[in-house]
């Protein structure tokens, strides 16, 4: 088995990322229930992943505190 991130459309038309994992034929066959990132058109991804980069410069915090 494999996986890689890619771009799924939902039913509504936006879009989102996620992992997607395949057989050993290399056919699709499932995929993660929540996106790792998500938007209206690839513009709000490539904000949203561009973002995310940047907050590995950050400091780290705790689950807990929340």
């Amino acid at each position: 088995m494999t996986w890689n991130h890619r771009v799924l459309r939902y039913e509504d038309g936006t879009l989102g990322i996620h992992e997607v994992y395949y057989n050993d034929d290399g056919e699709p066959w499932g995929c993660t229930e929540s996106p790792a990132a998500e938007g209206d058109n690839p513009e709000l991804l490539i904000e949203t992943l561009t973002r995310m980069v940047a907050c590995i410069a950050e400091p780290v915090l705790n689950y807990e505190d929340f």
